[in-house]
């Protein structure tokens, strides 16, 4: 069996090529990846999970198509077709998420998928050599509605989630301790101190990385901002399945972007070569593939600012017009919130290199 990435079948549709107008990938539609990691000591005969071709694996008695089978390398981090596509479309100002399911005993080696992964992220853009910077907040939950704050060292004990949200960038949790990162050392240092926490394996993990670019075009400087969702489900990917199916156990309204919303998503099923019970990761994988998301928005503050302005004009006009206090007051409530926006975006064009990103509650 060969241990390297994997790229789209010949004649099947290049899913990570960008919609002609620019606003995303061709095919928003959630990838089903399955990452099998080797070992040595499972005879041929013996494997539960064998790579057959590309987008095929051979498990449980029966062959399950998805979009691509990769063979993790024990040693370093192989960026195949789907991961590659997940990190240009972060990099280019759009919300991406990866939901790694992790098999029996996989924990360990989703998180070294998930280090690789965002380590690439950011080798990409220091070789770019536009500023950037990345914002991460990474949590824990006990159920839909609470949370451990995982980079917090002085926090052992859950609390009530608070949402927030980006006009920009979506979903947020508010009243977290973040980590800015501007190297692979700090990558690797968030995610670890993620782990090191103690979050138990079972609970549903899941870690913001806001990234904001700084950039030049037309004598204009133009700034970014992108989400990217890194989420580890050790329930075998159970979790994705209840988000996606809106149960009161699990969050799904932070997940409303990542899974049926405006993000490039894939579900990750990291399995092992001798695990019984690989089926259950394989079918929730294929499962969330048929979750049909839409094309992710632009990051671009400047297009946000103006679209803004013009809103925030329009809603002055419907003001004067009110003919009730109750429309009266509808309308100012929202016409103070997209100034406040307004005011917080204007303020970070002014100032990109200091100005960190914000999300309303």
């Amino acid at each position: 069996m060969e241990a390297q990435a994997s790229k789209p079948g010949v004649g099947e549709e290049q899913k990570g090529s960008r919609n002609p107008n620019g606003t995303g990938p061709s095919n928003p539609n959630i990838r089903g990846l399955v990452v099998i990691v080797p070992d040595s000591s499972v005879k041929e005969s013996d494997k539960k999970a064998i790579r057959k071709d590309q987008c095929v694996v051979s498990a449980g008695g029966r062959d399950t198509q998805v979009d691509e089978v990769q063979l993790m390398n024990p040693k370093t981090y192989e960026e195949g077709g789907i991961t590659h596509e997940c990190r240009s479309m972060w990099l280019l100002g759009h919300n991406t998420s990866l939901l790694l399911a992790c098999g029996s005993g996989q924990h360990p080696n989703c998180v070294n998928f998930a280090k690789g992964f965002i380590a690439s992220c950011v080798n990409k853009l220091i070789a770019l050599k536009d500023p950037f910077k990345i914002y991460a907040t990474m949590v824990s939950f006990k159920d839909g509605k609470t949370i451990k704050d995982l980079l917090d060292d002085k926090k052992k004990s859950y609390d009530a989630l608070q949402e927030a949200s980006s006009p920009i960038y979506g979903p947020a949790i508010g009243n977290l301790q973040v980590m800015e990162i501007t190297d692979v050392a700090g990558s690797a240092k968030a995610i670890d101190k993620c782990i090191s926490t103690g979050a138990d394996p079972k609970e549903l993990v899941c870690c913001f990385f806001v990234l904001k670019q700084i950039k030049k075009s037309n004598d204009r400087t133009v700034c970014y901002l992108s989400s990217l969702n890194i989420s580890f489900s050790g329930d075998c990917g159970q979790h994705y399945l209840d988000i996606k199916d809106k149960k009161a156990n699990v969050p799904f309204n932070l997940y409303r972007y990542s899974i049926g919303g405006g993000s490039m998503s894939a579900c990750v099923a990291c399995i092992s070569e001798k695990d019984d019970s690989v089926m259950r990761v394989i079918d929730a994988c294929n499962k969330m593939r048929e979750v049909k998301n839409s094309p992710p928005r632009s990051g671009n503050v400047l297009r946000f600012v103006e679209f803004t302005r013009g809103e925030v004009g329009k809603c002055k006009e419907k003001l004067e017009k009110a003919d009730n206090d109750s429309t009266k007051k509808a309308c100012k409530n929202i016409l103070d919130r997209m100034e406040l926006m307004l005011k917080d975006s204007e303020a970070l064009l002014a100032n990109p290199d200091k100005v960190k990103p914000l999300a309303y509650s």
